[in-house]
């Protein structure tokens, strides 16, 4: 893969992912639900996806 003209030699996902089941109360916490499970895989070294359900 390249980004403006330079090859990228590593490129990692890192992703959080929440099963929804409508026991949230609303959608913000179900974004920051995801978004603590993202930075967890980062902390983790990156390159993964952690699911959990809501």
């Amino acid at each position: 893969m390249a980004l403006d003209g330079q090859r990228l030699s590593q490129l990692r996902f890192s992703c959080g992912v929440i099963h929804y089941l409508n026991n949230l109360s609303n959608v913000d916490q179900l974004y920051q639900k995801a978004d603590q499970l993202m930075y967890e895989v980062k902390k983790q070294g990156g390159g993964n996806v952690l699911l959990a359900r809501s």
